[in-house]
């Protein structure tokens, strides 16, 4: 298989999305490229940079892949939108039904990419749609257009400042770069067994130790690249940082329900609380680390009290999720005969209805 062909089946599996402005998505991407993953990855003697392929598919999160010598960079400005749209949820408490309509479209778009149809189908006859919901607030106002995308920006250069540091850590001693990740492990677990009443019940922890080196790396890029004089103050650009992982964790465990059993989906949502916790708390002590040596004693007052803050929101917020997701489940067994009543329609006619609910590419 050539290049070509295997960079379009990888982005086929992605499932591509329609875009209003793709040229003016291709010139954005590219400068945050170059501002982002290429300035990242020269300040860590990188220099042969991945070449980068910007996309809009249901897959949202970056990726990067390698084709014989050629290595390649996936940035997908879906993710921008679903961060925004966390963003837009939390900026008001009036905009609660949103998160119940997010919640839908994602279940929606999980069951499609995991060829679940007849769930998606379903959905999509009983759901108004998210996209109706928008036009009933202040979602298109420019005030607020304006307001939340700069600060989703500073949330997309975590993730995929993040992704770059997988792609470096294949370029350097793997191990060596882990090493400072395990020496905080301790300091970090304790503290988190005794709160959550989670344990470590896995013997390999070297995946999230990754997970953790690449949160460090995208902290540090941004701390010492962002100019905080400007509208974004510090205190909000630890709050975005953190909810950073809520968001993407958010989108896991929507991913898991529509795969899974309720019961082994409560298991996973323990496990994974204590997991993005835990992810929390290296990045705090990510912040508090370069506060101290600075000598930024305010600064680190200020670092508590937005942990702390974060804290209520993630327990909060994760707890309307798995509410939301597990009554979307329950709703679909408790509705079977309907359900299956629903569903006696052509393949192909299902699949129309999926896609234009999605708006996803014919």
């Amino acid at each position: 298989m050539d290049d070509n062909r295997y960079i379009e089946y990888l982005l086929e599996k992605r499932i591509m999305k329609r875009s209003k402005n793709p040229k003016s998505i291709h010139k954005a991407y590219s400068a945050k490229y170059i501002n982002w993953i290429t300035e990242y990855l020269n300040e860590n003697q990188i220099y042969e940079v991945p070449m980068f392929i910007i996309c809009n598919t249901l897959y949202k999160l970056p990726d990067t892949f390698r084709i014989r010598n050629n290595s390649f960079f996936v940035g997908d400005f879906y993710l921008f939108n679903y961060f925004y749209d966390w963003n837009y949820i939390l900026s008001d408490e009036r905009n609660h039904e949103f998160l119940v309509n997010l919640c839908i479209k994602q279940y929606i778009e999980s069951c499609y990419l995991n060829e679940e149809i007849d769930v998606a189908y379903w959905l999509c006859l009983t759901s108004d749609g998210l996209e109706d919901y928008k036009k009933e607030g202040m979602y298109y106002d420019d005030r607020v257009m304006e307001f939340l995308a700069v600060r989703t920006d500073i949330q997309e250069e975590f993730a995929m400042i993040h992704e770059a540091g997988h792609y470096l850590l294949r370029h350097i001693d793997k191990e060596a770069a882990l090493e400072p990740i395990r020496e905080m492990h301790d300091k970090i677990q304790t503290p988190l067994s005794d709160q959550f009443g989670y344990g470590d019940s896995r013997e390999d922890l070297t995946c999230l130790y990754e997970e953790c080196y690449c949160d460090t790396q995208a902290v540090l890029y941004i701390m010492s690249h962002r100019d905080f004089k400007g509208n974004i103050g510090t205190e909000e650009c630890f709050m975005l940082l953190f909810k950073t992982l809520l968001y993407v964790y958010a989108m896991r465990y929507i991913d898991i329900v529509c795969q899974r059993s309720i019961k082994i989906t409560g298991d996973y949502f323990d496990y994974q609380l204590w997991e993005l916790v835990y992810r929390m708390g290296n990045i705090y002590n990510t912040l508090y680390a370069g506060l101290a040596e600075e000598g930024a004693e305010g600064a680190v007052d200020t670092l508590n009290i937005t942990y702390e803050k974060f804290l209520d929101v993630l327990q909060e917020k994760m707890k309307e999720v798995r509410q939301i997701v597990i009554y979307i489940k329950e709703s679909i067994l408790e509705n079977k005969d309907a359900f299956y009543e629903e569903i006696k329609v052509e393949s192909e006619d299902k699949e129309q209805l999926i896609r234009e609910y999605l708006n996803v590419l014919d």
